[in-house]
């Protein structure tokens, strides 16, 4: 809760700095229109899928895409309407990518607070055979390929060769990163 509170005000700070050396107000309805759109962009690209594994970093993700997209839009709009200044309408397309910034703080440390849902799994962990699912949760309880084998009543080796399956499936080199 304290890095909630602390991250706010750390942002708010960085709002009211980026609001003094700019012309950056959030009750102009152009900026508050962009603020709105980048959180229901990523907001929709976060629901598009349905399992919750690893929210922070699709957050991240699409926080800056979302923002990307945003600024292409500007550009080319910006591009197309002939304006007196140019180079100040093309500066001004880059503030999706800093409202992204701004949002993406407070966001992720919030995210990185969600409870975990156990239920979801890896998409390498629906790859796995029956038996390798098996050995799998032993190997997470920290047992060994002998107990495993024991427990299973099947071979050491044969264990050896799950683990190895397992740890290839997961892209992991060792067993501890399972």
């Amino acid at each position: 809760m304290k890095k909630i509170i602390i991250t706010t005000l750390l942002v708010t700070v960085l709002i009211l700095l980026f609001n003094w050396i700019t012309d950056f107000n959030l009750f102009h309805f152009e900026d508050l229109k962009l603020f709105v759109v980048l959180v229901l962009g990523t907001t929709i690209f976060m629901m598009l899928h349905k399992k919750q594994i690893d929210l922070p970093q699709r957050y991240r993700f699409y926080l800056f895409l979302t923002a990307i997209l945003m600024t292409l839009m500007l550009v080319y709009d910006s591009l197309i309407s002939l304006e007196e200044d140019p180079y100040k309408g093309i500066l001004l397309c880059f503030r999706p990518i800093i409202y992204g910034t701004i949002l993406y703080f407070p966001g992720d440390i919030i995210l990185q607070q969600l409870p975990i849902d156990e239920n979801n799994e890896a998409p390498w962990q629906t790859a796995l055979s029956r038996r390798e699912s098996e050995v799998y949760e032993l190997v997470k309880t920290g047992k060994t390929n002998r107990q495993i084998s024991e427990e299973l009543y099947i071979a050491e080796t044969t264990v050896k060769k799950h683990v190895q399956n397992i740890m290839k499936k997961a892209g992991h080199n060792n067993r501890d990163a399972l």
